[in-house]
């Protein structure tokens, strides 16, 4: 395998890790509740089940107490340092907190000592896409994609992933893959419904997207996904009517703007906006004439 960082970058990171871990004063005994969940236990957990601390501290972070989660998540760490799904919820967690550079210093020291390693690959991909940094992105999943018992979830942040890189074939064949491991998968029609609304096929959109809310629960999420179909054709007022339908009145509205910039992005930045919601600055800049000299 190709080495994705100079030996001397990993180690850089690899003591930045470590001493954004081991001085951040986590141990396997709490002294004090986080929210409902007792100090006591906590502390039996981290003795008998130190997975189900991770159980725990999935709540807190579902919930936005993403401090709460870091300290459950710590002390899954230090109650077992061979947890490596404790390690790398902690650093999505801090990535998400604002600790950025500490979060992908754990997860780059991570990678290079399981290299082999889905669950680090793919949460270091996540890391990069919202960074807008979708070359990193694609060197850290692809491994991962050459695997057949890839997950789904993986198969289609390659597929998102290529979209952005203007590999429309290789975004299909993974977003085929995906749904030939669960076919009628929601989230898989809507993003193979995008890349051939992004394709100007509107039609096969339409019809995708169709499927997906054919059924209750794609109901909501479908209607977005066809308000952004929508909004790419040139159609402003038919996309506002869907978004209406699908948010919140003030949501909607917010929305105006992105779906009025949509169809007048490059193919590039239609991608990214599509498959992650992430207009450049300098896009909208240029489009909207605030650029300055």
């Amino acid at each position: 395998m190709n080495k994705i960082l100079p030996s001397r970058i990993i180690t850089l990171f690899s003591l930045l890790a470590i001493t954004a871990c081991g001085g951040s004063g986590y141990s396997k005994r709490a002294i004090e509740a986080e929210g409902p969940f007792s100090a006591r236990a906590r502390n039996e957990l981290a003795v008998n089940n130190p997975e189900g601390l991770l159980r725990v501290g999935e709540g807190f972070e579902r919930s936005g107490n993403l401090q709460g989660a870091l300290n459950i998540y710590g002390q899954a760490m230090a109650a077992d340092p061979t947890l490596l799904e404790a390690q790398v919820a902690f650093a999505r967690v801090s990535i998400a907190a604002g600790e950025v550079e500490r979060g992908i210093s754990m997860l780059t020291t991570l990678i290079a000592a399981n290299p082999e390693n889905d669950l680090v690959r793919s949460e270091l991909t996540k890391t990069y896409i919202r960074q807008g940094e979708f070359q990193a992105a694609s060197l850290f999943i692809g491994p991962v994609l050459d695997k057949e018992t890839t997950t789904v979830e993986n198969l289609i942040l390659g597929g998102q992933i290529a979209e952005v890189a203007e590999e429309r074939e290789r975004a299909r064949k993974l977003f085929e893959r995906a749904l030939n491991k669960t076919p009628e998968n929601p989230f898989v029609l809507q993003n193979m419904a995008l890349s051939f609304a992004l394709a100007e096929d509107y039609s096969t959109a339409v019809a995708l997207l169709q499927r997906v809310m054919d059924k209750p629960s794609g109901l909501i999420t479908g209607k977005i996904a066809l308000a952004t179909v929508y909004a790419l054709s040139g159609q402003l007022d038919a996309a506002m009517l869907l978004a209406r339908g699908a948010m919140e009145l003030e949501k909607a509205n917010e929305r105006r703007v992105f779906y009025q910039l949509l169809p007048r992005l490059n193919s590039r930045e239609k991608a990214m906006a599509v498959m992650f919601n992430q207009v450049p600055k300098d896009s909208v800049a240029r489009l909207t004439g605030a650029a300055t000299n």
